[in-house]
């Protein structure tokens, strides 16, 4: 078995030039950051150039978290920001509220189900025609 050799490999798209400084210029964009460079974003821009959603929520943990000796005290923005970011709360009560609809239809569907029956002749319903208490005086 004849091995083949390797085939040369496509040097990919050119470097752009950064601020790095090393020679590889891996580091750092010189582009703004609202332009479209396949380059990762920068923290607190959103897509389209401005700041992003939750800025203000990380603005707010950040200054709480560099003006304290307890970490533990700036709990509520941190969960402030991550709601923001993945709506774990908002999620949680959208289903819930769901549940509550399913089962507030399923109960009017049952009580539909259950006169619709009475309705159709599956039981007998009183006409008021015997009263029970001049029944009883009679005898």
């Amino acid at each position: 078995m004849a091995v083949l050799p390797a085939a040369p490999r496509h040097p990919g798209p050119p470097r752009s030039v950064g601020l790095c400084h090393d020679s590889v210029g891996s580091c750092h964009s010189t582009s703004p950051p609202n332009s479209t460079s396949t380059q990762a974003m920068s923290s607190g821009f959103s897509w389209g150039g401005g700041r992003s959603r939750c800025f203000t929520y990380w603005q707010e943990f950040q200054k709480c978290y560099a003006q304290t000796d307890n970490p533990q005290e700036c709990r509520p923005h941190s969960n402030d920001y991550l709601e923001c970011l993945h709506h774990h709360k908002e999620i949680k009560r959208a289903e819930a509220i769901r549940e509550e609809l399913d089962r507030q239809v399923e109960k009017h569907h049952k009580e539909q189900a259950k006169a619709s029956h009475l309705a159709s002749g599956g039981a007998v319903a009183g006409v008021g025609l015997i009263q029970k208490g001049k029944e009883e005086e009679a005898k």
